[in-house]
Protein backbone atom coordinates (compact mmCIF):
# COMPACT_ATOMS: atom_id res chain seq x y z
CA UNK A 1 0.00 0.00 0.00
CA UNK A 2 1.15 3.61 -0.86
CA UNK A 3 4.06 2.18 -2.78
CA UNK A 4 5.48 0.53 0.43
CA UNK A 5 7.89 -2.36 -1.09
CA UNK A 6 8.00 -5.85 1.25
CA UNK A 7 11.96 -5.76 1.50
CA UNK A 8 13.20 -8.79 3.54
CA UNK A 9 12.77 -9.73 7.64
CA UNK A 10 16.05 -9.40 9.92
CA UNK A 11 16.72 -9.27 13.13
CA UNK A 12 18.79 -6.68 15.86
CA UNK A 13 21.78 -5.45 14.47
CA UNK A 14 21.53 -6.77 10.93
CA UNK A 15 17.83 -4.96 10.80
CA UNK A 16 19.83 -1.70 11.86
CA UNK A 17 22.10 -1.91 9.30
CA UNK A 18 19.99 -2.40 6.62
CA UNK A 19 17.84 0.44 7.19
CA UNK A 20 20.38 2.68 7.52
CA UNK A 21 21.45 1.38 4.34
CA UNK A 22 18.34 1.69 2.53
CA UNK A 23 18.32 5.48 3.98
CA UNK A 24 21.72 6.49 2.36
CA UNK A 25 20.52 5.26 -0.85
CA UNK A 26 17.53 7.78 -0.85
CA UNK A 27 14.57 5.62 0.38
CA UNK A 28 11.92 6.14 3.13
CA UNK A 29 12.33 2.70 5.49
CA UNK A 30 9.10 1.17 7.20
CA UNK A 31 9.64 -1.44 10.21
CA UNK A 32 6.95 -3.91 11.64
CA UNK A 33 7.42 -6.59 14.16
CA UNK A 34 7.61 -10.12 12.44
CA UNK A 35 3.80 -11.25 12.17
CA UNK A 36 3.32 -14.75 13.22
CA UNK A 37 1.86 -15.31 10.04
CA UNK A 38 5.40 -15.13 8.53
CA UNK A 39 7.12 -17.60 10.45
CA UNK A 40 4.12 -20.35 9.76
CA UNK A 41 6.89 -23.27 8.97
CA UNK A 42 8.10 -22.86 12.93
CA UNK A 43 6.95 -24.70 15.93
CA UNK A 44 5.28 -21.98 18.40
CA UNK A 45 8.16 -21.76 20.48
CA UNK A 46 10.60 -21.09 17.82
CA UNK A 47 7.62 -18.67 16.47
CA UNK A 48 7.54 -17.06 19.89
CA UNK A 49 11.37 -16.16 20.13
CA UNK A 50 12.13 -14.91 16.53
CA UNK A 51 9.17 -12.60 16.75
CA UNK A 52 10.24 -11.00 19.81
CA UNK A 53 13.48 -9.70 17.99
CA UNK A 54 12.50 -9.73 14.15
CA UNK A 55 11.39 -6.62 12.22
CA UNK A 56 10.04 -6.67 8.47
CA UNK A 57 11.59 -4.11 6.82
CA UNK A 58 9.32 -2.25 4.04
CA UNK A 59 10.72 0.91 1.49
CA UNK A 60 9.64 3.63 -0.56
CA UNK A 61 11.21 6.03 -2.91
CA UNK A 62 11.41 9.58 -0.97
CA UNK A 63 8.71 11.76 -1.96
CA UNK A 64 9.96 15.16 -3.24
Amino acid sequence: AEGWTRRFTADGQRAEEAIALYRELGYEVHTEPVSMNEQIDLCGACQTGIAAGFKTIYTRKRRS
